[in-house]
This record gives structure tokens, C-alpha cells and sequence, in this order.
């Protein structure tokens, strides 16, 4: 009997598999190329997206952008795109991708392989990722899957004994293919259509996507909202008098108009002309709901708030802790668990309890599972392999560990949360008030969840029924406030779900789960002592999410955020989203060309990928509605918009040449002097065609340079000490200084 190749998606994937097949009793020995070979398996890795889409120009050899713009839109049929072997990235070894290929391919057509297993991250991605290695490799053995929810050696080990043929995953695989064509089709397109019609080209091509122009168009939609806002005036009839010592506030629910004060004021006399006496005052007992468990946007919300982590470093780190088995699959949006989970949420709770003490109880609850809002993945957790100090590589993962390790705990605490919830009602004239007071009296899985100062208790004036309370009502001008700013958690909420009114208004609040909780606790007056409280319908989110109605997915928006920013479309300050002048002239130019980059159509376009993954639409279906979407915005009578008065923005101007004393500019890879032109020779190798061939590299000695560093390199002709760098002799790090000598960059390692 042969052996099962296990082909993993990147190497660290392939180390957890490893660890669990030598839990199954068998000891690997390790070969070239991250490969190791068991008695019955063999486990190689690939590093991720071996392979990418044929450029536009693959396809019929051209230099990049030459293909002629009166061919275009390219469209293909469904069954007709290519694959490339991807460039090595910068830091790796010379040829390393296409050598792993070769190793992967061999292997699969090894005589003593009689198996394939796809292992790559258990999501839509992954699936494909190992799919296309074997179609370019010419598989036509068995494939079969090893899905795994986390990294834990009994978790891989338990999967390996019930592999499931990899054609059950094929709904996931179709919606993968068609995000990816889908993706091609359009931001191949028109970034070309684009550039040939802006001031882009002249500087850089912008890359226009679907869901990054959404993005992008929803908060220059929001900036301009609050810079266009015009305050108006309204009153409010208040009082705020003291009783016995304490300022008491009432509002008088209605408002009135800037042209209703005459109004305002008759009432407010009208008020203080009567008494207002405490009608009665209701105290209830009542439990606290805990907080969902995290979804990745959850997580990233609660991240952003209590530390400030930008979303991508929030999914990095928790993506390096489920490789270390310590947590569930990351890029998830759910925050439900699954029904068939339970045994395993009691093995959690049972090895958090031997560590912290008999804290946690298991609780079987719709709030908890539900199969009915959980796609492929269900909310994150920590795994039965519980961390110590010493799994941690630094604070940030403790933090984020933490987090999911506290809102578990908080989930599953055995000691309720007690509010003690007081209704004072005072009635004046005609108007009824309503004072409501919150007293905590059990923490409960508050301990958990960083009880600070924003639960600090509020107690209500010391008044009985029957008491007088003094009034002297006011009609007070106020103003109606802008919209706020998107922020991490208010960007993510319109992502999960771009329909919600709130979100359309401007009116949300910065909530996280346990926010949400809390302000459940002040629920209607009329629930009983003893009731639950802090439970929040969610089915609109969830509908949104299986219905593929969102902006991007839980395991691409961090990454699109963070290109938006690089490419300085828009910036971030205080963890508020802002656009940018180049944003702005982007949406304008795009609604100029009449590219709909709206959420309406991104979203429809989103549902229509999830169509083809339910079987209720082909992949061959969404393209052609893709070439007619595409064929209207080539047809037009597009205008020249450059008119000059768009300029690079000072981030993407680095300095002054050296050599010519033109401009040095940010490009994808490198620092090139403005002045500079490549063309290929016949062997398809670049070579400068004109211009002073001044550039910097993006990587120096495997260190990534940033634009402080270029900047005070053009600047100065030298920098500041730099660590980092990695001796290509010996592969150890060493610390230098960079300078301009002739046009070069060169090493330093003198005193500046």
C-alpha cells in the first residue's frame, strides 16, 4: 500500500501536521525542500499562492501593460484562465517557488504515492491554493481533504483518521475560483481603463477593485458628509435642580424646531407651574447576558479599543497563535459555535478549569450554538491546549490570547452577573420621566472582561414615592451634531453589514459585545426581577453574511485597509479612518468614468459569488454579466480628465535625485527616480531605456527600507544607525548605516 502525500499550504501549516501524524506513533525524517516522510504520509508544504492569474499580456506575450486598449475588456471563458508561478518575493531564495513546485510535482506523481490530501487553511482560499498546484501539476490520483477548525496535535491527529474526499468541498472551491476570476476580471480591466484616462499613469497605476473602491467611496462619502454638515439649531425643555442635595436632570422628550421656541418656553412655564412628584421607585434583580464570543471583526473591534492594534496586526498575531494550535481557525464571522462542538467546549472548560480553579460551567444555549449563523467556520476560541507565559513570542500575542482566552472564560462563567436595576418615575404636569439606576451587586463574567471605570455604578437620587422634587424647566438651545468619523469598529460593522441603518446615518455608537450587553441591562422597564437582559437580535447581520450582502470577508478587509493606506487613499489617525486628497480625486474620477463602485453593487456582486457556490448560479453566468458590466464602461465616450492638477502627494515623493535632481518616487518594489524608463530586450530581460537609472531598492540585505529611511538617506546622504540587515555570507543579522556614494547605496558602518 502506498502513501498519502499531505500537501500543507505553507510550511508552518506542514510542522503542525507533522507533530500530529507522529502523535499517530510514527516518526518522520526530514528531507530537501521542508519535506518529511513518514511511514505512511509524506508532508510537503507549498509558501502559500504558488501561482497567480496570467496577466493581461500573458496572453499573448507582451510587455506588461502593452496589450492594445482597443482589445480590452478582456473577458475569458470560465474554463480558459491561466496560471503563472508566482516571483519569488523579496528576502527569499533565488528560484525557491518554482524548486518547491517541482518537489510538490514530483512527489504527485511518485510512484509510491498513491493519495493526494489537500491541507490547505480551512477556508475558501485554501481549498484552491492546493487545487491549482495539482491541476498544473497534472494530478489524477485520489484527493482527498484534512479540514482542520485549529492546529492542536490531537485535532490533526483525530483528522487524519476521518479524511473526506476532497469533492466535498466543491461549493467552497467554486466560490473561491469565481472571487478570484472575478477580482481579475475587474481590477485587470480597469486600472488599465483607468490609467489610460487619468493623471494616474503619469505616476503610478492605481489598482481598482471592487471592493476597495467601496471602501474608499463609503468614507469619502462619510468626510464629506461631516465637512458639508451645517448645524441646526433645536431646544430641549430641561431642568436640573437640586433635591436634597443632588442635581437631578429631566428632559422632556420632545424637541422643538429653531422657529418653535415661543413653544418651547410655554411649555417649560407651563411645567413649572405644576409639582413634580416621585410616582414610584422599582427595584429588580436581574442577570447580566456575557458578550458573543469573538468573530475576527469582533476581535478586531475589541483590539482597536483597548489597544489601538490596527485590524491587519490584530489578524497577523491571532493567525501566528492558531498556527501555535493555541486558538480556533481566525477568519471567521461568526460568533456562534456549532452544535457538534460541545464535546469540545467541555474539554476546553475542563483544562481551563484545572488551571484557573472551578470557574467555568458548561452552558447549552441558542446564544451560544447555533448551526443556523455559522457558514464554514464558528467563532474563535482557545483550543484544549491552554498557554503558558512561555508560548508567547511577545506582548502583543499574550494580549490578543488573552482576549479570547477572557471572552471565553466570560461566556461560560459560572457566577452570574447581578444588576441591581432601580425605576424611579416622576411625573410633572402632563410629562412622565423616567430615571433609571444600575448597581452592580455580582460580578460574574464582568472579572473577566477588564471591569474598569465605564462600569462604574449609577445610583439614583435618595427619593421614595411621594417625594417632591424641585423643578424649574428651561428651554435650552443645542444643535444637531455631524456624523462621526469611521472608526476600526464602526468600518467594520458597515463591511459585516452595509444596509443597517444606523450605519447609513451616521448615528452609531462605538460598541463592542460587551458595550452591547451593558446597555441590554437597561432594558424595558417592565421586565421582572431576575430576568435576563443583554440579548440583541443579530439576525440581520447574519442574514447579510450568508447571503454574501458585505464588503469584502473576514480574511481579506484587514489586508485591503491596509493597502488603501499604502497606496494613500486613505490614512489613519486615532484610529479614525480619514480620505485623502489622492482618495478623493480617485472616487471622483471613478464616478466621472462611471465605474459604480457603490455598496449596492458591490454587495450584489458579493451575493452573486455565494450564488455560485449554493449551485443556483455558473461561474460562466457571472462573467458574461461581468463583460457586459465591463463592455458599457469601455464603449463610452470616456473624457481625458487629466488636466494637469494632479500631483504626486508628498508621501509618494521621496527626495531628490542624486544624480539628475529630478523627483525620486515611491513605485510597488523600489525608489525610482522619475526620469527613468525600462523596455524589455528580446529575451525578455528590462533594461533602462532612458533616464539617470537612480533608484533604491525596497529590500537591502533582506531589511525592508521605509519611507523615513529613503527620506533621510535623499536628504542627508546618509542614516541613522539600522538593525536588521542579514549577512548573505554567513545569514546572521548585523547593524550598519546607509549612504550616498556616487549614486549608489552603499553600507556604512562607521559613526555619522
Amino acid at each position: 500500500m502506498g502513501k498519502k502525500l499531505i500537501i500543507c499550504e505553507k510550511p508552518s501549516l506542514a510542522a503542525s501536521v507533522c507533530r500530529g501524524i507522529e502523535l499517530l506513533g510514527e516518526k518522520g525524517t526530514k528531507k530537501d525542500c521542508h519535506v518529511t516522510e513518514f511511514a505512511s504520509y509524506v508532508v510537503v508544504p507549498a509558501f502559500g499562492h504558488l501561482f497567480q492569474l496570467y496577466d493581461i499580456d500573458d496572453y499573448d506575450g507582451l510587455d506588461k501593460w502593452a496589450y492594445p486598449f482597443e482589445k480590452l475588456p478582456m473577458v475569458r471563458d470560465a474554463g480558459d484562465y491561466k496560471y503563472k508561478l508566482k516571483a519569488d518575493g523579496p528576502g527569499s531564495k533565488k528560484g525557491g517557488i518554482k524548486k518547491q513546485f517541482s518537489t510538490i510535482k514530483s512527489l504527485i506523481h511518485n510512484r509510491n504515492i498513491d493519495a493526494v490530501v489537500n491541507c490547505g487553511d480551512a477556508d475558501r482560499e485554501g481549498e484552491i491554493i492546493v487545487r491549482i498546484i495539482l491541476d498544473s501539476a497534472g494530478n489524477k490520483k485520489p484527493v482527498y481533504r484534512l479540514w482542520l477548525p485549529d492546529q492542536v496535535e490531537s485535532t490533526i491527529a483525530s483528522a487524519l483518521k476521518h479524511l473526506e474526499a476532497d469533492s466535498n468541498y466543491d461549493d467552497l472551491a467554486r466560490e473561491g475560483y469565481a472571487r478570484l476570476i472575478m477580482d481579475w476580471l475587474y481590477g485587470m480591466n480597469l486600472s488599465r481603463y483607468t490609467s489610460k484616462y487619468t493623471g494616474f499613469g503619469k505616476y503610478r497605476v492605481y489598482k481598482v477593485g471592487r471592493v476597495k473602491g467601496a471602501i474608499v467611496t463609503e468614507i469619502c462619502r462619510r468626510d464629506r458628509e461631516i465637512r458639508n454638515f451645517k448645524p441646526e439649531i433645536y431646544y430641549a425643555v430641561q431642568s436640573e435642580e437640586e433635591t436634597n442635595g443632588e442635581k437631578i436632570l429631566l428632559t422632556v422628550r420632545k424637541k422643538f424646531g429653531k422657529n418653535e421656541l415661543e413653544t418651547a418656553r410655554n411649555l417649560a412655564e407651563e411645567l413649572n407651574g405644576n409639582k413634580a412628584v416621585v410616582e414610584s421607585v422599582n427595584s429588580a434583580v436581574k442577570t447580566v447576558n456575557a458578550p458573543k464570543l469573538f468573530s475576527q471583526s469582533a476581535l478586531q473591534n475589541y483590539m482597536s479599543k483597548r489597544y489601538g492594534m490596527a485590524p491587519d496586526t490584530t489578524l497577523s498575531v491571532v493567525q501566528s497563535l492558531y498556527e501555535k494550535g493555541l486558538v480556533s481557525y481566525p477568519r471567521t464571522p461568526t460568533e456562534y459555535l456549532a452544535t457538534a462542538e460541545k464535546d469540545k467546549v467541555k474539554d476546553i472548560i475542563a483544562n481551563i478549569n484545572k488551571k484557573y480553579g472551578n470557574v467555568l460551567t458548561f452552558k447549552d444555549k441558542k446564544s451560544i450554538f447555533d448551526d443556523s449563523k455559522i457558514e464554514s467556520h464558528s467563532a474563535i476560541t482557545p483550543t484544549v491546549k491552554i498557554a503558558n507565559d512561555a508560548d508567547f513570542k511577545n506582548e502583543l500575542e499574550e494580549k490578543v490570547y488573552s482576549a479570547i482566552r477572557n471572552r471565553f472564560m466570560a461566556v461560560f462563567c459560572e457566577e452570574p452577573c447581578l444588576v441591581d436595576e432601580t425605576i424611579m418615575v416622576i411625573k410633572c404636569g402632563n410629562e412622565t420621566f423616567k430615571l433609571k439606576g444600575n448597581v452592580i451587586k455580582q460580578l460574574g463574567w464582568k472579572k473577566y472582561e477588564n471591569y474598569r471605570g465605564n462600569d462604574k455604578d449609577k445610583v439614583l437620587p435618595k427619593l421614595k414615592a411621594g417625594d417632591e422634587v424641585n423643578v424649574l424647566f428651561k428651554a435650552v438651545q443645542k444643535e444637531t451634531q455631524p456624523p462621526k468619523h469611521y472608526t476600526v469598529t464602526t468600518l467594520n460593522n458597515w463591511m459585516k453589514n452595509p444596509f443597517k441603518k444606523s450605519e447609513n446615518t451616521g448615528a452609531e455608537e462605538e460598541t463592542d459585545d460587551e458595550n452591547a450587553a451593558e446597555a441590554g441591562s437597561e432594558g424595558n422597564s417592565s421586565t421582572e426581577g431576575g430576568a435576563e437582559t443583554g440579548t440583541n437580535d443579530d439576525s440581520d447581520d447574519y442574514r447579510a453574511i450568508l447571503a454574501g450582502l458585505q464588503i469584502g470577508t473576514e480574511a481579506t478587509r484587514a489586508g485591503i485597509l491596509k493597502e488603501l493606506k499604502e497606496m494613500k487613499l486613505i490614512e489613519v489617525k486615532k484610529a479614525t479612518y480619514l480620505i485623502t486628497d489622492a482618495g478623493e480625486y480617485y472616487v471622483d474620477t471613478l464616478a466621472k468614468l462611471n465605474i459604480d463602485m457603490s455598496k449596492e453593487r458591490t454587495a450584489q456582486s458579493g451575493k452573486r459569488l455565494k450564488d455560485v457556490a449554493r449551485g443556483e448560479a455558473s461561474l460562466q453566468e457571472i462573467i458574461r454579466e461581468a463583460k457586459e458590466e465591463l463592455k458599457k464602461i469601455f464603449e463610452q465616450d470616456a473624457p481625458k480628465l487629466d488636466d494637469g492638477s494632479y500631483k504626486p502627494a508628498e508621501s509618494e515623493v521621496a527626495g531628490v535625485c542624486p544624480v539628475c535632481g529630478k523627483k525620486v518616487l515611491k513605485k510597488s518594489k523600489s525608489w525610482q527616480c522619475e526620469s527613468n524608463k525600462f523596455a524589455k530586450d528580446p529575451n525578455g530581460k528590462f533594461y533602462l531605456a532612458e533616464g539617470c537609472g537612480f533608484s533604491i531598492p525596497g529590500v537591502f540585505f533582506e531589511k525592508k527600507l521605509t519611507d523615513r529611511i529613503v527620506k533621510d538617506l535623499l536628504k542627508d546622504g546618509y542614516t541613522k544607525q539600522i538593525n536588521g540587515f542579514v549577512s548573505k555570507r554567513t545569514g546572521k543579522e548585523f547593524s550598519a548605516y546607509l549612504k550616498l556614494e556616487d549614486g549608489k547605496v552603499q553600507l556604512d558602518f562607521g559613526d555619522k
